[in-house]
């Protein structure tokens, strides 16, 4: 019970208990008493059923980002297993992400992977920049006199957009290594039109 010399303030109170038994040469149970006693009185006996709670309630309502840190927090302390969480993960991710995720076909073994491809998934889709552009060593002018072709692709398909996502390809021209917004096939002409 060399424990007891290191407590202090309330703490030191609480287990005087236990050193008076031991002054008087009264047996003091580890399990059965002093930690039975001390998980009851300075731990959340609740930490579990709390946490599981959270987790059930958890919904995405910012970034994956976000998500994932309030997520982990909770599956830290609810002791679930990894299959168990990677479900409720999924579950509460925005409905968005949930089908990007679904059309990459992803088989996941751990949280980290199913909360870094739902990272990626959500970059893309608002914007953030999760490819670093290409420096090219020229910049190819446009021609005033070509015709634009990009009309006639139309919208793509939530399956395509998912495949290009896949691949890292950009929705404008297609290549990798860049996003649409940052896409440097966008031609100088897409500014304000002069009367």
């Amino acid at each position: 019970m060399w424990s007891l010399s290191y407590l202090e303030g309330p703490a030191l109170a609480w287990s005087q208990q236990f050193s008076d038994k031991l002054y008087v040469n009264e047996e003091v149970s580890y399990n059965d008493d002093f930690a039975t006693s001390f998980t009851s009185m300075y731990l959340d006996s609740e930490k579990k059923p709390k946490a599981e709670a959270a987790l059930r309630k958890l919904k995405q309502t910012k970034s994956v980002a976000d998500y994932s840190h309030q997520f982990n927090i909770h599956a830290n302390n609810a002791g679930w297993e990894t299959s168990t969480l990677i479900s409720h993960f999924k579950q509460g991710l925005k409905s968005n992400v949930r089908l990007a995720l679904l059309l990459s076909r992803a088989e996941f073994t751990t949280l980290a992977e199913i909360s870094n491809l739902s990272l990626k998934v959500d970059n893309e889709i608002n914007g953030g920049d999760t490819f670093t552009t290409q420096a090219t060593t020229s910049t190819p002018t446009a021609d005033p006199n070509a015709m634009d072709l990009s009309a006639f692709r139309g919208q793509l398909s939530d399956a395509e957009k998912a495949r290009m996502m896949r691949n890292g390809q950009c929705f404008r021209c297609t290549k990798p290594g860049h996003i649409a917004r940052v896409c440097p096939d966008k031609g100088e002409g897409e500014g304000p039109a002069r009367i």
